[in-house]
């Protein structure tokens, strides 16, 4: 998750339907640092060959 207000950056690790689209899940979450609901979601994979989400050091 994306926080468009101040820039914050945060893994979700919550388990969503496979139904629903990332813009409707943003729409019911809030930003955990500053409150602001202009947050943006962001699919990502682990890498294949380390095993590591991105930004992540082992």
């Amino acid at each position: 998750m994306l926080c468009h207000a101040c820039g914050r950056r945060r893994y979700i690790r919550n388990s969503f339907s496979d139904d629903e689209v990332l813009e409707e899940i943003a729409a019911r979450l809030k930003c955990h640092r500053c409150g602001s609901g202009e947050v943006e979601l962001q699919a990502l994979v682990r890498d294949p060959a380390t095993g590591f989400w991105p930004a992540e050091h082992g």
